[in-house]
């Protein structure tokens, strides 16, 4: 597109396709003899479309187009030299009911459609399509409790999507430094706010403390380690152990059968 204002430079299937979407009007382009449709819903099946088409001619021997503002069979009659200003044209009455259907091809049937064209409109119909549901997501409060609602039933009912999930969340924080302290941060937040989630967290911390021993013994030494260079927790812990000591009559009891025994 940027080098259309180059000389020698014609607009392909693709520009034209682009125009005719942004601008929501289908183009029809005269060329070799024969009328091409260019329709914006070749992008977009629910995009609306204006009433009112845009027709251009393709001069032989010329990179650029011109404005047609009537036919009649096969002749084109373009846009008078004093006329081809934006002023003029909106008062300028076109007259296209002498126009031929059988001389009007789709651009879907249009040879001159090439592969790679071809890949570049699905690549930007699903761009579009993706655009329109991430904005749809955004704005509609229904529309995102219903998705999701409906990932969540696909991540508990679907054992492989949700192995998918996992092992994909798990890359992205080993390999994400931002996403994973963002989601550390998340966590701490919500293990202060949220008391369920909090009481969750201790009894699966407990019960993975007694049956993973490779956790434990990494626990210990992480406590050991922390407890040794860090006088604030060694305070804490201190003052912790005195105030279970003096209220648990268990753990002073296993305390004094310890300190018994050498322990």
């Amino acid at each position: 597109m940027r080098k259309m204002k180059e000389p020698k430079t014609m607009g392909t299937e693709l520009e034209i396709l682009a125009a005719a979407h942004f601008m929501q009007a289908d183009i029809y382009t005269f060329t070799n003899n024969k009328w091409i449709k260019y329709s914006a819903h070749q992008i977009d099946k629910d995009i609306n479309v204006e009433n009112e088409a845009i027709y251009l001619h393709h001069v032989d021997k010329s990179s650029h187009y011109e404005v047609v503002m009537n036919v009649e069979g096969n002749r084109v009659h373009n846009l008078p030299e004093k006329s081809k200003t934006i002023k003029d044209c909106t008062s300028v009455k076109c007259n296209f009911d002498h126009l031929s259907r059988n001389n009007c091809t789709d651009t879907k049937n249009n040879n001159t459609l090439l592969n790679e064209t071809q890949v570049d409109l699905t690549d930007l119909r699903r761009k579009r399509r993706r655009e329109l549901e991430k904005m749809r997501y955004c704005q509609n409060d229904t529309v995102r409790d219903k998705k999701k609602r409906s990932c969540k039933e696909t991540y508990w009912n679907n054992a492989i999507y949700r192995s998918l999930k996992i092992y994909k969340g798990s890359m992205k924080y080993i390999n994400d430094e931002t996403y994973r302290q963002d989601l550390i941060e998340k966590g701490k937040m919500k293990y202060v706010h949220d008391l369920d989630y909090r009481l969750r967290m201790k009894k699966k911390g407990k019960l993975k403390y007694e049956v993973d021993e490779e956790y434990r013994d990494n626990l210990i030494e992480k406590g050991k380690r922390k407890y040794e260079d860090n006088e604030t927790y060694r305070a804490n812990m201190i003052e912790k152990g005195k105030k279970k000591y003096e209220e648990d009559e268990t753990y002073r009891t296993n305390m004094i059968e310890k300190r018994e025994k050498g322990v």
